[in-house]
């Protein structure tokens, strides 16, 4: 048995999404505000988890759904409108917080899920149960509410200082159950068909239909692993009560441990009892004598203690680590709050999902209540309990400590919500679902994205290859508001100071950059895509000139697929030259050209399409010996170069002279220099381009070395290009942070 799915209706933000679950851990993932905890949310409301005693808001509804209910309840107020109960319950159940869980069964398991049975012919596969927060009785609800209503127009009536809006509820029906919500409203569960989208509701006879078959554990983002004295005695609290829970129970079997443990402690009871008699004889000797009055004896005192096992582990020295290596020398133990926070909240949290585990499997208990078939574990955030060291340890060895001694029927599924990219990086590419903000709508709802169905069957290499870089290099892409997508190691140096010095509200967003070529940029199309957050691409011309190879007698050379044989060389980028682009990113991805003509002419609004924009390098201005001429860079590091030439000039030397007090230019930047001295400006821009067949990387350690960073021109085309993703994350950022304010 597994949990296939989760459908989630009108909750939050979460209006109407899909959510599948992994068979084993399942990681959601997302930027701020995305609707992962709504999800974490809706699961432990509706699955009843025993520890929270919380129940659901009127702020779980989404929020667009109350205008439509208020305009419901304002027909109540209608005495001319006449109301069918059973169609008006309908319609308020369309508006209702829902959940519908769809779950693969054995048909060996059939005795787990008699009442949810789609079909007497059902023999094995999924079953369909939903959970739906509705009105408990219609009629009820509406006669409580135009009760209230009314008298409050009978309290204006005689009285003129009074207006309707001074009035609770204001005739709202939002208002009104802001604070009678639980009073009218149940959770109430029905069998569904999990194969027919618009199904019939059976409704089930029972307030806990999921007793007995899903045992739910939680550990919330609120778990206490961190205390006001710093967590100090945090392991030893965690130990005494697990063992108060599994070791210290009646309903259990005693093991020969036990009995050997409760001979020690009456032993130790016994001797310590006899030690505080003769400490305190004299004192007893003393009381007894008193003679209090009205006593027909004196008080005869006797002292015994009592040892409780438990409590001793609870002190600051109970739990001791020993930091000396077994080597015949006397041990040195330290005690547990003089070691490693993060280490003891590793410890801490798996002791809590090892109590999960045992609460779950009933171990040594007495009691022979059957194991629920399916374990489902929550955990909220474990970064913030622990430090990145240790997320991907946790990560790693959280299902095997769940599993651990499972039987053979039974399943755990563990599902996590996180904002670390270690946690995301350590599992598979299809354990991740991601939430994507949905900001097209008047108020922003969530979509979730299964990304193991982001690439095709066909692309499977270009999964391989996208699953490979995004775990060794940039999982935080899925935490993001804006994701910039860079040609080399220099963009992707310097680009971080462009927006830090010149674009500061795009510096306050979450911007992922990734640095992956024009020619493996495009393999992350489906990805980003899959995402839809606004993405800039940062890339080059990579202009080139087909040439088509010849032999020593002129004859064209052909390949063995009997196609001619070319010749690509790259070039300086140049007008009505019939040259290509080289590069991958602008032919096959966007804007999917290959003559530099057609990309040089392209307008700014032809450089971006929906969430994706690209920029590449545009027409330059300089000044040569008195002179403006205009040219076409090849790569970023030209545009750099050609748009703060007297910056650069002013800062670096090209040669070792002590008497000069600039700095010593190296690489790429040397030779730039160097070109000034040419005369001809023909020669000048070939010795920059030339430039480039050096180390690259190196002309932007020599910049962050030489310049203040907030001096350095941003080039023309990525100032374009970050104005653009910075109007598309705070543009609609402040829309939807307007719209909401004015919602509530």
């Amino acid at each position: 048995m597994r949990l296939v799915k989760a459908d989630i209706k009108n909750f939050r933000k979460l209006k109407n999404c899909s959510l599948s679950f992994s068979s084993d851990q399942t990681i959601l993932v997302g930027a701020n505000n995305s609707g992962k905890t709504s999800a974490m949310k809706v699961l432990k409301l509706f699955l009843k988890h025993e520890s929270s005693n919380e129940g659901f808001k009127y702020t779980d509804f989404t929020f667009d759904n109350w205008g439509q209910l208020n305009k419901r309840a304002q027909f109540w107020l209608n005495e001319t409108v006449i109301m069918n109960a059973e169609e008006e319950l309908q319609e308020w159940k369309n508006l209702c917080p829902t959940l519908d869980l769809i779950i693969n069964v054995e048909s060996s398991e059939i005795h787990h899920v008699i009442e949810f049975l789609p079909s007497l012919d059902w023999d094995g596969g999924l079953i369909g149960l939903r959970l739906r927060l509705e009105p408990k009785n219609i009629e009820e609800l509406r006669n409580d509410f135009v009760e209230l209503c009314h008298e409050n127009k009978r309290v204006m009536s005689e009285n003129g200082q009074i207006e309707l809006s001074n009035l609770w509820p204001n005739e709202n029906i939002q208002e009104f159950l802001s604070r009678h919500l639980d009073k009218y409203f149940k959770i109430k569960s029905y069998v569904i068909d999990p194969y027919v989208k618009e199904t019939e509701e059976l409704i089930l006879d029972t307030s806990e239909p999921l007793k007995g078959l899903i045992k739910i554990d939680v550990i919330g983002e609120d778990a206490g692993f961190f205390n006001s004295n710093g967590a100090k005695n945090l392991l030893s609290t965690i130990i005494q009560s697990f063992y108060k829970s599994h070791f210290d129970n009646d309903d259990r079997r005693k093991t020969a441990n036990d009995l050997v443990a409760i001979r020690a402690v009456n032993d130790s009871k016994s001797a310590f009892d006899t030690t505080l008699t003769e400490t305190f004889s004299e004192i007893l000797s003393e009381i007894r004598d008193l003679g209090y009055p009205g006593s027909k004896n004196d008080p005869n005192i006797s002292i015994s203690s009592k040892i409780d096992q438990i409590e001793t582990l609870g002190h600051e020295s109970a739990i001791r680590f020993k930091i000396n290596n077994d080597d015949g020398e006397e041990e040195i133990k330290i005690p547990e709050g003089l070691n490693g926070l993060g280490f003891r909240r590793l410890i801490s949290i798996t002791l809590t999902l090892i109590d999960f585990r045992e609460s779950w499997l009933r171990s040594n208990r007495l009691d022979q209540e059957p194991i629920e078939p399916l374990h489902l574990v929550l955990i909220e955030e474990p970064e913030a309990h622990l430090h990145a060291q240790v997320q991907q340890v946790f990560i790693k060895k959280a299902y095997e400590t769940l599993c651990h001694g499972q039987p053979s029927h039974c399943r755990t599924q563990l599902l996590v919500s996180t904002h670390s990219s270690y946690l995301a990086r350590e599992l598979d590419f299809s354990n991740l679902r991601y939430f994507k903000r949905k900001n097209s709508d008047l108020i922003p709802h969530a979509e979730v994205v299964d990304l193991s169905k982001t690439f095709d069957e066909n692309a499977s290499q270009n999964e391989k290859f996208v699953t490979r870089y995004i775990k060794t290099t940039h999982c935080d892409l899925f935490f993001a508001n804006g994701i910039i997508l860079v040609e080399g190691d220099a963009e992707r140096l310097l680009v971080p100071h462009f927006i830090k010095n010149h674009f500061p509200k795009l510096n306050s967003s979450y911007i992922s950059i990734l640095s992956v070529g024009g020619a493996h940029a495009h393999r992350l199309q489906s990805l980003i895509e899959k995402l839809d957050l606004p993405c800039l691409i940062i890339t080059d011309l990579d202009s080139v000139i087909k040439t088509i190879q010849m032999d020593e007698e002129g004859n064209i050379k052909m390949n063995k697929d009997n196609t001619e044989k070319v010749k690509y060389e790259k070039c300086i980028p140049l007008l009505n030259k019939g040259q290509l682009t080289n590069n991958d990113t602008l032919i096959k991805w966007f804007p999917m050209k290959d003559q530099v003509d057609d990309l040089l002419k392209l307008g700014y609004e032809e450089k971006a399409n929906g969430n994706i924009r690209v920029s590449y390098q545009t027409q330059v201005s300089f000044g040569f010996k008195g002179e403006q001429k205009i040219a076409f860079p090849y790569t970023f590091e030209e545009s750099v170069y050609f748009e703060n030439r007297p910056l650069i000039n002013t800062v670096f030397k090209k040669d070792i002279n002590k008497d000069d007090k600039r700095i010593k230019a190296t690489g790429v930047l040397l030779k730039m220099i160097k070109a000034e001295e040419c005369e001809d400006v023909d020669h000048f821009r070939q010795n920059i381009f030339s430039a480039l067949d050096s180390n690259k990387v190196d002309m932007a350690m020599d910049l962050i070395y030489g310049l203040e960073p907030k001096e350095l021109k941003t080039p023309q085309y990525i100032d374009e290009g970050l104005s653009w993703l910075e109007n598309k994350i705070i543009g609609v950022d402040e829309l939807i942070k307007g719209e909401i304010n004015e919602v509530c």
